[in-house]
């Protein structure tokens, strides 16, 4: 095999590679800001901003001490996807969530399509959380930090 032939197939591989990297990059996964006071409860959501088919995630979040986890995290039905079926039947798709708390304080969420259907639409929220604020301190969760 000649010289050339083989850089040619070697830059073809590359640009292979390059433009399945390239594919991840087309989302975004992440908590929008929100404020909460001492002791109240509210539901933020794990935001899915993504320009390609999107059929599992995971996911570990760790929440300040200030901040706990008031229930299991919950998928957004607005979200799910699903299908028409041959009868022109919408029949919703089938996704599992699996959640986890760690040793270390951390909380493991993992989303499976069960059908092989991506989650619907390009933006919004896929996962819900009920958080609770601790009544002992006043804390702000923002993407910079949080705010005590």
């Amino acid at each position: 095999m000649s010289e050339n032939r083989i850089k040619r197939r070697m830059c073809l591989l590359l640009a292979l590679l390059a433009a399945h990297l390239l594919t991840y990059a087309q989302a975004t996964l992440g908590i929008s800001n929100f404020s909460i006071t001492q002791g109240e409860t509210k539901e933020v959501f794990v935001e899915l901003d993504n320009m390609v088919d999107i059929r599992a995630l995971q996911l570990r979040i760790l929440l300040p001490d200030s901040i706990i986890l008031a229930s299991r995290p919950q998928l957004v039905d607005g979200r799910l996807g699903g299908i028409t079926d041959e009868f022109g039947e919408w029949m919703p798709s089938s996704k599992s969530l699996s959640y986890n708390r760690w040793d270390d304080g951390s909380h493991m969420i993992m989303v499976n399509s069960d059908d092989g259907l991506p989650f619907s639409g390009t933006e919004g929220g896929v996962i819900s959380l009920k958080v609770t604020a601790s009544e002992k301190q006043k804390c702000v969760l923002t993407d910079a930090g949080v705010s005590v």
